[in-house]
């Protein structure tokens, strides 16, 4: 071959052989080797890493952080004569007259409507829960009650529980009834065992309550001079309670209807008889609608919760005396 002349064709030097960009960012063409991952790709993964590791942090201390938060403003005054004691975390605590059950999502939007508070979703678990007292008048019961946060339960849950006593003394407006002013009837009834519970009523709507009232008791009669006691081994009523919507909330109302009245071995039967059921119910429901007339619940009061009650000796007693007032306090001010 002479000096400057071309090689043949099939000798020719063929050049390298280039890779696409794609396959060459895996690593070598013989070996498929990934090449080590910058120190920018390991900062942003181990960001990520401290990130969701705080996150899952403050999703476990959420609750006890809220709870912490809102014990430093206790107690504190929720609504007249209704007052926060206590927050805990736990569902451990002594029995109490009024016990409320809800769900998470509902109670922290219950908790943003009466005070004003945004909370976020996840801070509110099951078995959280608020203790306090409720003044049922300015003369009247101090009664205990808590807010139990649990996902049992589809509607809020309220059941009550009440000693005789301390029902006869939440009922006595109620308890004295006149049928006959002309011949002097009156009567005064007395419950030492009831049950309350719902049942089906003819509307099945949320904003009314159809309750099942079930037990036994005394039945005082004065008929002029006359005085004497009837005793009551099984009497069953039927409560119904609906809400007006009114301009600062909901103003309930109710009636009574009486199936049964059992006396145990009276000699005055008209005590039991038909007629004078009626005219109970009468008294009774007109009584119910004058004092239920001015009363005006809150617009955040959950008109469908789920009523139970029980009145008997083994229930927590109320205190009598009437729990001082806390001034209210806006949110974050202490």
């Amino acid at each position: 071959m002479h000096p400057g002349s071309r090689p043949p064709p099939d000798k020719a030097e063929r050049p390298p052989r280039s890779l696409p960009p794609w396959l060459d960012r895996l690593g070598c063409l013989d070996h498929f080797t990934r090449p080590p991952r910058t120190r920018r790709g390991k900062g942003v993964l181990l960001a990520l890493l401290l990130v969701g590791g705080a996150l899952v942090l403050l999703y476990v201390l959420m609750p006890d952080i809220v709870m912490g938060f809102a014990r430093s403003y206790l107690p504190r005054t929720i609504e007249q004569g209704v007052v926060v004691t206590n927050v805990t975390t736990t569902a451990e605590g002594s029995p109490v007259n009024l016990a409320l059950y809800m769900r998470p999502g509902r109670t922290r939007r219950l908790i943003g409507a009466v005070q004003g508070v945004w909370l976020p979703p996840w801070s509110l678990r099951s078995g959280q829960n608020a203790s306090g007292t409720m003044s049922t008048g300015d003369d009247g019961l101090t009664m205990s009650w808590r807010a139990m946060i649990t996902n049992r339960e589809d509607h809020p849950m309220v059941i009550l529980r009440l000693t005789p006593a301390d029902a006869a003394e939440l009922i006595e407006p109620y308890s004295n009834v006149t049928l006959d002013r002309g011949r002097g009837l009156e009567f005064t009834y007395a419950i030492t065992h009831a049950t309350i519970s719902g049942e089906t009523g003819p509307e099945e709507l949320p904003d009314v309550w159809n309750l099942r009232v079930e037990g036994e008791g005394r039945i005082g009669v004065a008929m002029g001079a006359a005085n004497f006691e009837v005793e009551v081994k099984h009497m069953v009523g039927h409560l119904r309670v609906w809400f007006h919507r009114v301009e600062r909330g909901w103003n309930p109302a109710a009636s009574m209807s009486i199936e049964v009245i059992e006396a145990a071995g009276s000699d005055f039967p008209f005590i039991t008889s038909a007629s004078t059921r009626r005219q109970l119910e009468t008294v009774i429901t007109a009584n119910l609608k004058k004092r239920l007339q001015d009363i005006v619940l809150p617009p955040w009061f959950p008109i469908d919760v789920v009523l139970e009650g029980h009145i008997d000796g083994d229930a927590p007693a109320a205190a009598r005396s009437v729990q001082a007032a806390v001034a209210p306090q806006p949110p974050g001010q202490h």
